[in-house]
């Protein structure tokens, strides 16, 4: 699971042809689902649209279980999924158990 804070860096922290094969889930900053459609070729890869769309499953779903695969127990907070986001990484930190 990450973070990506600007549409303008999805392409540098994803493989364009792994978002065109479906690989990923995406979410946008209020929980909703979002659709990213890309464009592979051999010598390029091109961002065509980032719109809204139904989730493939909730984002509660994905923090519950990108938690669980981090070892972390205990239940998330209620809120915004930023909130929720920097809980998990404020348990990830060093030093924590």
């Amino acid at each position: 699971m990450a973070l990506i804070e600007d549409p303008g860096r999805v392409l540098r922290q994803l493989e364009a042809i792994d978002i065109q094969n479906d690989e990923y889930v995406f979410w946008d900053a209020n929980g909703r689902g979002v659709t990213i459609t890309v464009t592979v070729t051999a010598f390029t890869n091109k961002l065509n649209e980032i719109r809204s769309s139904a989730p493939a499953f909730p984002l509660q779903d994905a923090f519950l279980s990108y938690a669980k695969s981090l070892g972390l127990a205990g239940p998330l907070p209620e809120g915004l999924p930023i909130d929720v986001w920097r809980h998990i990484q404020s348990n990830l930190a060093p030093g924590k158990s």
